[in-house]
């Protein structure tokens, strides 16, 4: 037994040295009034193409953009909606494999080939007062299990000003 007792307290402390899972150290990153969690580290670009902001690094990237409530009236005449509403519009018909909703934004997920590579995208919505935040989490749907607790995770930490 005590023999025992000792290899499980090698055992512990070996563990403990090396960590069982891979803490990843995180820093925020600011565009405007959206403030995003994310790895360390990662490659800043401001409004390049369809998107406001864009972080990358190695095999994620995120995508962020936004449209104001008086845009969203004007230009397609949805006036008074809500968050869950404008989740909806943007799901457009893609074959959702994951939906969940917060008391302060929507996510859902789906897959989608671009240009022959197939991609696993995690899209949270958000609402404040003159708009809707659209942040899309992406990366290869081969590495869907590795990023989509992660991808929730900084869901979850996107703050306002």
């Amino acid at each position: 037994m005590k023999k025992l007792l000792i290899a499980l307290a090698a055992l512990l402390m070996v563990l403990g040295m090396f960590g069982c899972s891979k803490e990843v150290k995180t820093a925020e990153y600011t565009n405007g009034e959206i403030v995003l969690q994310l790895p360390e580290g990662m490659e800043e670009e401001f409004g390049d193409g369809d998107f406001e902001y864009t972080i990358s690094k190695n095999d994620m990237i995120v995508y962020v953009s936004s449209i104001t409530k008086q845009e969203l009236a004007d230009d397609y005449g949805f006036s008074d909606i809500d968050l869950k509403d404008f989740t909806d519009l943007i799901i457009n018909g893609d074959e959702v494999i994951l939906r969940k909703s917060y008391s302060d934004y929507e996510v859902f997920a789906y897959t989608s080939k671009v240009e022959g590579d197939e991609y696993y995208y995690l899209i949270s919505c958000y609402q404040t007062d003159a708009k809707f935040f659209i942040v899309n989490f992406v990366c290869f749907a081969s590495d869907r299990k590795k990023f989509e607790d992660p991808f929730l995770d900084y869901a979850s930490k996107v703050k306002f000003k």
